[in-house]
């Protein structure tokens, strides 16, 4: 099947599914928990939400992808189980990595035992909120209460719902009922845009509808598996969320703040020291490499002549802003090709390619700073935010197995 998105969930008790039944009569690929995740990291980055509510958190396996975005400063997680939210809470905490490469802003995750039909004082002025297939799993009464909660009392600039397509059941063979055994209802899309066309009507949003999770070749018609509501706020920015009370009925499991370290230093001074330390550090892995290369044996067992060179001679080596750009320490203070241009063209030992894609670097003589660089290939075999990375795209492998697979 063709990449969709699908019914992950961000309840715990998804991991009931009827896994047991269903996996051999569809699958995604990616599933479609994963897509609906990535969809929702999506938006983070298309909004750039400083403030971010998780709605319906679960086992927080979407917090800990959300935790990489740098533009969040405020990362929430509202769920209704504390015992399962005490379980989760070393989700919260910074990695080891996290200290050795700080944020540049403060940072804080919290994790909060509630629910989405009550209103509290601390979940207002949120950018951004996710409730993720959560409303199908509600009673009447608390789903009654959303609209006045999240849009009339919390006023987010943004509110994201998804909940399961019923039009696209029908692609299941001999599937009758919900998905779940803890849902309440399923809404078909004419169902789910006649409560949220009200909702943004009644409460001056603006709605948009779009699915996650496609089926087959010719079966468009019926939608995507999971479908999807985009809710944006027409209010000015400052009359929203202007409530100001003391209720707060939500339990704080705990509130992690995360190390960062203020800059002092200019964005141009902070990519020049990066670029400066990569290209300083590909300068000396050559060097070595030429070393190897001049002491290895010939075949016949005797060692290679030095290669005579003018002692005028430049060594040098190119390499493409492009590939300099894939340096995540880098990316995260150079917003662009052209200001990385800008800011290597002050440096005395860089010139350009003629068409000014690539750096052209003089290979630097051994100095005191090798051994700097000998100390980290000792302790690290390649940057530290790559193996943050490696190790969250580890943690969010087994997060999606062990949720529902079925979908």
């Amino acid at each position: 099947m063709e990449k969709g998105a699908a019914m992950s969930s961000q309840h715990h008790e998804d991991r009931l599914d009827r896994e047991d039944t269903l996996p051999h009569i569809m699958k995604f690929n990616p599933p479609v928990s994963q897509q609906r995740y990535q969809t929702m990291v999506n938006l983070v980055q298309k909004y750039q939400a400083k403030k971010v509510l998780d709605m319906g958190c679960g086992e927080c396996s979407l917090l800990r992808l959300l935790k990489r975005k740098e533009c969040i400063e405020q990362l929430t997680g509202v769920d209704q189980d504390g015992d399962l939210l005490q379980s989760s809470r070393y989700l919260a905490k910074p990695l080891l990595c996290e200290y050795l490469i700080p944020r540049s802003k403060p940072f804080t995750v919290s994790l909060y035992e509630g629910s989405i039909g009550e209103k509290d004082a601390r979940m207002l002025g949120y950018d951004l909120v996710l409730c993720v297939e959560i409303i199908e799993h509600l009673y009447p009464d608390t789903l009654a209460a959303i609209p006045d909660v999240v849009f009339g009392y919390m006023q987010p600039r943004v509110v994201v719902f998804t909940t399961p397509n019923t039009d696209f059941n029908v692609l299941f063979p001999d599937f009758t009922g919900f998905r779940h055994w803890d849902h309440k209802f399923e809404w078909s899309r004419e169902e789910f845009q006649c409560w949220c066309d009200k909702v943004a009507k009644d409460f001056s949003y603006s709605v948009s509808y779009d699915g996650i999770g496609p089926g087959p070749p010719g079966t468009e018609h019926l939608g995507c598996c999971t479908q999807m509501a985009v809710f944006t706020c027409l209010l000015p920015p400052q009359e929203g969320s202007t409530h100001s009370d003391d209720r707060n009925p939500y339990n704080l499991i705990c509130e992690v703040n995360h190390p960062h370290q203020t800059e002092t230093m200019t964005t141009e001074e902070q990519i020049l020291t990066e670029a400066t330390y990569y290209l300083q550090r590909l300068s000396r892995s050559l060097r070595l490499s030429e070393a190897e290369e001049e002491d290895a044996p010939t075949e016949d067992g005797s060692d290679v002549l030095e290669t005579e060179k003018d002692a005028d001679e430049k060594r040098e080596f190119s390499i493409s802003l492009e590939t300099m750009m894939k340096f995540s320490c880098l990316r995260r203070v150079c917003p662009s090709v052209e200001k990385l241009r800008e800011v290597l063209s002050s440096m005395e030992a860089v010139t350009f390619s003629p068409d000014g894609s690539s750096v052209i670097y003089s290979i630097q003589e051994e100095d005191s700073s090798d051994s700097d660089f000998a100390a980290e290939d000792e302790n690290d075999s390649d940057e530290p935010q790559t193996v943050e990375e490696t190790s969250l795209h580890q943690d969010a492998r087994v997060s999606w197995q062990q949720e529902e697979s079925w979908d």
